[in-house]
């Protein structure tokens, strides 16, 4: 029986944005004073190309130290020092910028149905603990979280850590807990748990995702028909 859903946040829950290109941008001229040669070629190392994102790059499905790895690569920069800032910059631009914050269903109303069925929810995220954290208070959902694991906390996915962290805080166990995600990353993690779903609002493709699931939506809105009808959830 189903017991709990841990939700990756950016592609699932919430829109990916262009404003995270915009902000990455902006932290590369402004932070490093970048020329645009250099910010260009840094950005397609990240995952940009031609304004478009790349699934499974580092931007897509990694983590803060992932990109800053990148970027220390590419510019012979201390990796530490441009961590630390750019894991500042992202929430400052988070805050600054709310209108990137575009829910990708009524997740209000999403969670509190879930609740209602007696499911324990958290979110598993590659983001920073502070925007995170900023994020689901703006969107009117923290309250309903049982468990809010990142990768500033956590081993990144599809490490298993966040996975045990969810189950230890909550009692529940890994077959019964299933992963709702949008990337590769998220649907390697969810060998761990009881099932993946995969979501087609995000960086992953159906083609690639279908490798890794039989579970397939378009969106957040398909999702209680789904585990009404296939995980037999309370209803």
């Amino acid at each position: 029986m189903i017991r709990g859903i841990l939700f990756d946040k950016d592609g699932t829950l919430v829109e990916f944005s262009e404003t995270w290109e915009l902000g990455t941008i902006d932290f590369l001229k402004n932070a490093f004073e970048l020329d645009e040669q250099a910010s260009d070629r840094t950005l397609k190392q990240i995952g940009f190309v031609d304004g478009e994102l790349v699934p499974n790059s580092p931007i897509a499905s990694g983590t803060s130290l992932d990109i800053a790895e990148v970027i220390s690569s590419e510019n012979k920069m201390d990796q530490e020092d441009i961590l630390k800032q750019l894991r500042e910059h992202y929430c400052r631009w988070t805050i600054n910028h709310p209108e990137a914050l575009i829910p990708l269903t009524d997740l209000k109303t999403l969670f509190q149905e879930l609740k209602l069925a007696g499911i324990k929810i958290g979110i598993a995220t590659a983001d920073d603990l502070d925007v995170t954290e900023w994020t689901a208070q703006h969107l009117g959902i923290r309250e309903d979280i049982d468990f809010l694991g990142t990768s500033e906390q956590f081993r990144a996915k599809p490490d298993v850590e966040m996975l045990d962290a969810f189950c230890m805080s909550t009692g529940l166990k890994k077959d019964e807990v299933i992963h709702i995600g949008d990337s590769v990353a998220d649907m390697e993690f969810s060998k761990h748990c009881h099932a993946g779903i995969a979501v087609l609002s995000g960086a992953g493709t159906r083609a690639e995702l279908s490798a890794y699931t039989n579970y397939i939506v378009d969106s957040l809105d398909d999702l209680i028909p789904l585990l009404r009808e296939t995980f037999k959830m309370d209803r």
